[in-house]
C-alpha cells in the first residue's frame, strides 16, 4: 500500500476502501505533527515524530 500524504483537506469520507481510510488517518496525523512539532511542512513533522519516538525507545532495543 503506498499513502500519499494530502494536507491540503483530507476527504473526510465515506471510504471505500482501507486504503482510502489510511491516507485519511496519516494525513490528518501528518497535519497533527506539523502543528505539534511547529514545523514548516508535514514531512518535516513526520520527521519530527520519528526522531522524537527514535530517541524515547531504549537503545538497546535498537541494537537488537
Amino acid at each position: 500500500m503506498i499513502i500519499t500524504i494530502d494536507t491540503n483537506k483530507p476527504d473526510a469520507g465515506p471510504f471505500t476502501t482501507d486504503a482510502e481510510y489510511v491516507q485519511f488517518v496519516m494525513s490528518n496525523a501528518a497535519v497533527s505533527y506539523q502543528s505539534q512539532y511547529k514545523t514548516d511542512t508535514a514531512d518535516e513533522g513526520i520527521t519530527a515524530a520519528r526522531e522524537a519516538y527514535n530517541a524515547s525507545v531504549p537503545q538497546e532495543t535498537i541494537a537488537e
